[in-house]
């Protein structure tokens, strides 16, 4: 890439759903994705199709004039790969949240992109209002990330690699662990034949408080009272479910912990 020149062509390494959903918002906002690469190559060549690249069998394919390939594939594989055989020229990015940006340090020029959110199969999320989180190893390149991420959403923010594992450490437990809570409530519900939709209005008026309150300052239920009744008696709804009834005691105890310390 010429310096100073934008990021136009952009090849990926991945197709699962991060790379998809990436790939699609570039495409959508005119930017050209010529090939693709993927270890599963089932999954490449869909999102190969998707986007009207060509589906590359090995990296030393890629194409001398890309300005930027993106890596998104789990953060296992990222190491395992050889980018030695892609040319020097070529800005290389990857997508994780946890890795340092050193991962890939053997390149000359190498950087993170970021999106902070979470995808699936079922969904595809329009990008912007998603965090970008962007690093490179150099001024020239990092304003050229800041420039591609600004063409899909309008939260892009420069953060290094140590706040960006700590910012992918809290989205876990916003994130992650707050699915696998549904997930035991629709389990207990399931158990006692009960809809899970009735819950539905419950989760989404929690989401909307914390868009414009401090989670603390919105905290409700037992535990934040103490009330001690409430919570014997849902710990002995749980008996038979021990795994369900530790976690209750423990987020329990954060809770009343965390909002009673003077």
């Amino acid at each position: 890439m010429e310096n100073g020149k934008k990021i136009q062509k952009i090849g990926f390494i991945g197709s699962g759903k991060v790379a998809t959903n990436m790939a699609l918002a570039l495409i959508n906002n005119k930017f050209k994705i010529p090939q693709v690469f993927s270890p599963n190559p089932n999954h490449s060549l869909l999102l190969a199709n998707r986007v009207g690249a060509e589906r590359i069998s090995s990296l030393s394919k890629f194409q001398n004039n890309l300005d930027l390939i993106i890596i998104a594939i789990s953060d296992s594989a990222v190491s395992q790969l050889d980018l030695s055989v892609i040319n020097d020229s070529i800005l290389v990015c990857h997508t994780s949240g946890s890795l340092s940006i050193d991962v890939i340090k053997s390149r000359k020029r190498y950087g993170v992109f970021y999106p902070l959110q979470t995808f699936s199969n079922q969904r595809y999320i329009e990008y912007n209002n998603i965090p970008i989180c962007v690093e490179a190893n150099n001024t020239t390149d990092l304003n050229r990330l800041k420039e591609l991420g600004a063409s899909i959403s309008k939260n892009v923010n420069e953060i290094d690699s140590h706040k960006r594992s700590i910012l992918h450490l809290a989205a876990v437990f916003v994130c992650n662990f707050t699915n696998a809570m549904y997930a035991i409530g629709e389990d207990i519900l399931q158990e006692a034949d009960i809809d899970f939709k009735l819950l539905r209005p419950l989760i989404d008026e929690t989401a909307k408080k914390v868009n414009h309150h401090s989670p603390k300052e919105v905290q409700t239920g037992p535990a934040l009272r103490n009330d001690i009744n409430i919570m014997d008696k849902h710990i002995d709804n749980l008996e038979h479910r021990k795994r369900y009834k530790e976690v209750y005691k423990l987020i329990s105890k954060v809770i009343n912990e965390e909002n009673n310390t003077k």
